[in-house]
């Protein structure tokens, strides 16, 4: 189907790292040669020329998304950095809810029916000292507090029973 002219130029432009798609127009162009993108493949395979690979810069990594600040009203923090995962990230802040103050000793958990951009889950939560926060899991699965107080930082028992409650939560909501 080609000279000998052609197929030493389509195994020279598939050595200096041509595509098919790019041989294929090459070939329409200089030759006029009207192949479809199969029937170039099986061309080159048939000349025996050897497809060089393009050298492929490496995977650009995706930048992190641009952190808001925290607004005064409240601290963001993520409990996996506290607790023994030792996942640590900032989360945008998440403005309160309406959860209400309950007696010392005991913590609610709420699961919001209205789910946040960038996050699968969230709600709110009640801490035994009757401080609230806004809570949420990431699509990439951190969990972020955001509490109402600024500074707050609830303890490790809180955040034990928190991931607790919150572990029950999801068994049962799902």
């Amino acid at each position: 189907m080609l000279t000998a002219e052609q197929e030493q130029a389509v195994r020279t432009w598939a050595q200096e790292g041509a595509s098919l798609s790019e041989i294929q127009t090459r070939l329409a162009e200089e030759f006029d040669i009207h192949l479809s993108y199969m029937d170039t493949r099986f061309l080159v395979m048939d000349i025996n020329a050897n497809i060089k690979d393009k050298e492929t810069p490496a995977p650009k990594q995706p930048e992190p998304p641009a952190r808001a600040e925290a607004p005064a009203s409240g601290v963001v923090h993520d409990i996996d950095a506290e607790s023994e995962s030792g996942v640590a990230s900032e989360m945008e802040a998440m403005p309160m809810g309406g959860a209400k103050p309950v007696e010392e000793g005991e913590l609610t958990i709420e699961l919001s029916r209205i789910q946040k951009p960038g996050f699968a889950l969230c709600g709110s939560l009640v801490f035994p000292d009757g401080e609230t926060a806004e809570w949420g899991i990431t699509n990439d699965g951190r969990i972020a507090l955001d509490p109402a107080t600024e500074g707050y930082r609830p303890s490790q028992e809180y955040i034990r029973q928190f991931q607790m409650k919150l572990k029950a939560l999801i068994e049962s909501a799902y």
